[in-house]
């Protein structure tokens, strides 16, 4: 089988499990909630609120979100320091693809096929990669060790066991290694970014009080503060979803997209695009351009509503670019989004 038909089977099983398992439905919710929850209880429970690690902690609430998606177990905040491994030689590796090392090989990659290269440059780009990929192995066979065929899946590794192993299935050529590469791919993808994104929601709230003051007004007079925010309340924020929308343009947290391979000749304005060449959207300049988003380096949730302030701009929605488009869009979009309408309103109701 073509790798390029390989890729697509795993992508094409990936997307059904996390809209069969519950993408959008209530298992999915409450598993977020759950996480969410667990947050503020920590939150509350510091006493030197003046000096909180708040990155810290972000990262293992979507850490838990993701966790207990793939692979059905969470962590305690007095009890994380296997995930605070994993986040560290995650960092490390995401940072080693900014090493002018990886870059000069992603231009000259016959390079690559040398020894002191090897020998030299791939121990110290490659060091954090191999303890992540290690590091996912196990705990991708700690689910595995409680799959039980007789009863329903309720995690990701759970699902993608049951899916191969039935009976005429079309994915029965996946092996345990495809599972581990497709959990890989939903953790890299969903722990940093997200994490990163939130990180930057709070700081633009920081920035903007005047901005965050409007939103928690709507959260006040819509919601109140005592209910539980729910994605149900999607609809009656308004502007609490425009300040989604625009924060997650201008965060703008992945300005160029991982490389995609161009598999025949085709021409984009004039210009050739040979068969074989890999590819790389610059959304960086997408969620940035002026032509499609009026003073651009301004921040205006209000942009993506109608005059009526309540309706979604969608012709506005459907040309930013954060989380990709077409058929490479974001697989954990839908994930992504949940994340964040359900944190942010949260995090702004209470504090």
């Amino acid at each position: 089988m073509h790798s390029g038909d390989m890729w697509q089977a795993q992508r094409r099983l990936t997307l059904k499990i996390m809209r069969d398992f519950g993408m959008g439905r209530p298992l999915m919710e409450d598993k977020m909630i759950l996480s969410r929850n667990e947050m503020m209880e920590h939150l509350d429970s510091l006493e030197d609120k003046d000096n909180v690690n708040f990155p810290h902690i972000i990262h293992l609430a979507i850490g838990n979100i993701i966790n207990s998606i793939c692979f059905g177990f969470t962590y305690t905040y007095d009890g994380a320091q296997d995930f605070y491994n994993f986040t560290n030689a995650l960092d490390a590796t995401i940072k080693s693809g900014s090493t002018w090392q990886y870059r000069f090989l992603l231009m000259f990659p016959k390079f690559a096929d040398n020894y002191y290269t090897k020998k030299y440059v791939f121990n110290g780009l490659f060091k954090g990669y191999r303890k992540v990929r290690e590091l996912n192995v196990e705990r991708v066979q700690k689910s595995r060790d409680s799959y039980n065929p007789n009863e329903e899946p309720e995690n990701f590794v759970h699902a993608a066991i049951k899916e191969i192993s039935e009976e005429n299935s079309k994915y029965s050529f996946l092996e345990d290694y495809h599972i581990d590469a497709m959990v890989f791919d939903i953790y890299i993808a969903g722990q940093e970014t997200s994490t990163t994104t939130i990180k930057w929601f709070i700081l633009i709230l920081m920035k903007f009080p005047k901005i965050q003051q409007k939103v928690f007004e709507e959260i006040y007079s819509v919601v109140g503060l005592e209910t539980e925010i729910k994605l149900s309340h999607k609809k009656v924020l308004p502007y609490t979803n425009a300040f989604i929308n625009e924060a997650s343009r201008f965060a703008n947290i992945v300005p160029i997209v991982i490389g995609h391979k161009c598999t025949r000749d085709t021409t984009i304005e004039g210009k050739l695009i040979p068969n074989g060449s890999v590819v790389q959207p610059f959304f960086y300049g997408s969620n940035y351009d002026e032509t499609v988003f009026e003073d651009p380096f301004q921040f205006k949730p209000e942009r993506f509503l109608l005059e009526d302030g309540k309706t979604l701009n969608k012709n506005l929605y459907d040309q930013m670019y954060s989380f990709g488009k077409g058929l490479r869009v974001c697989a954990g979009y839908s994930l992504a989004l949940m994340e964040l309408q359900l944190i942010l309103p949260t995090l702004v109701q209470r504090y």
